[in-house]
């Protein structure tokens, strides 16, 4: 996992994309549960929440990231703190979806009518208007048949 963050952080370019900063208030964006089973056709959620000063303080912008096995993170939606989408991958049709809380600081994705395709990790990134960037540590969503037994 630990990996997977280098590397987005170094694919995205850079040194402000952390986790914090010293020059900024301690803030994170967590995510849960970290784990997550589901049949295909059910519906899961993702709650995140955004802790620090900074989320009150600065404008920012909210992503909806998701890795597949073996592949490069994609982006799917991006909002403002709003709410309002301001980029939705095509791939994305309205099963996935993400609604926030601007007061509360907290949000939640759903992914309705689950399917094989959707198994990966999700990861919330917050990036605010001086460019610092802030990530989740993400979820794992694995899809499984209903009949699958492991002995």
């Amino acid at each position: 996992m630990m990996l997977l963050m280098v590397s987005v952080f170094f694919l995205m370019g850079g040194e402000n994309m952390v986790q914090g900063s010293e020059n900024s208030s301690v803030a994170e964006v967590i995510t849960f549960p970290t784990f997550i089973t589901a049949f295909p056709g059910q519906t899961v959620s993702i709650t995140f929440n955004m802790i620090g000063d900074v989320f009150n303080e600065r404008d920012y912008v909210i992503s909806l990231w998701f890795q597949p096995s073996g592949r490069p993170p994609m982006e799917l939606i991006r909002i403002d703190k709003e709410g309002t989408i301001l980029f939705r991958h095509p791939m994305v049709i309205d099963r996935i979806t993400i609604s926030y809380d601007k007061f509360r600081k907290k949000g939640i994705v759903t992914i309705s009518n689950v399917i094989f395709e959707n198994e990966g990790i999700y990861y919330i990134s917050v990036v605010d208007d001086t460019n610092m960037w802030y990530w989740s540590y993400g979820t794992l969503l694995t899809v499984s048949t209903p009949w699958a037994r492991k002995e």
